[in-house]
């Protein structure tokens, strides 16, 4: 889904940022072409730090469109496979593109900040997408997921320096990539404090 500039979303992350000492503001791209753009330039005090491309993840509707389809009394549904970890990377890529179309030397950092909706994913799906990693319950980590981290996004993991996971149910979760030295080191100046906010989101708040 695709959100506004008005759109609870980029408040979201809008509000996130401003408790980071940033600023946000809309990304204004050439309108006479097609070219893709971020959502947010990120400034700190009067200097342009950052891109910020938001994306939304929703919930696997796939079964209520079919029972909304469905006459009285059909059985719908059926074996479905788990759209989570494709539906975080399909967001992951789609993002590197915008950011890179109008970053694409990488001169600034490229943020991408997924703010999640979806009660059966969490931030341990985000941390399996993008890390190839399944956590147990000790602590171990388990490289399952590399299809996806060393697969599908792997050159787009080379273009983002950071991704944000603003969760409505659990802790939010700040993933670097460590493709970059100097951007590394500056994001993470940036992010050393991340705030704390309300759960669920409270709109009033923002």
């Amino acid at each position: 889904m695709e959100y506004s500039s008005d759109s609870l979303d980029l408040k979201i992350v809008k509000t996130f940022l401003n408790g980071c000492g940033l600023k946000a503001s809309r990304f204004l791209g050439n309108k006479s072409d097609n070219t893709p753009t971020p959502d947010l330039k990120v400034f700190s005090d009067k200097s342009h730090i950052f891109n910020c491309e938001v994306k939304s993840l929703s919930k696997d509707d796939r079964l209520d469109v079919l029972l909304d389809a469905a006459s009285p009394g059909e059985l719908v549904g059926g074996l479905m496979s788990d759209t989570i970890f494709n539906r975080i990377t399909n967001h992951i890529h789609k993002a590197a593109k915008q950011l890179c179309a109008v970053n694409p030397k990488r001169d600034i950092p490229n943020v991408v900040a997924i703010i999640n909706h979806d009660k059966n994913a969490s931030h341990l799906d985000f941390h399996g997408a993008v890390t190839g990693n399944i956590i147990l319950d000790s602590g171990v980590e388990l490289p399952i997921f590399e299809y996806y981290s060393k697969g599908r996004i792997k050159d787009d993991l080379l273009h983002l320096h950071l991704i944000l996971w603003l969760d409505d149910f659990t802790s939010d979760w700040l993933f670097f990539t460590e493709c970059d030295l100097n951007h590394d080191k500056l994001l993470k100046s940036l992010f050393r404090n991340p705030p704390k906010r309300p759960k669920p989101f409270d709109v009033n708040s923002l």
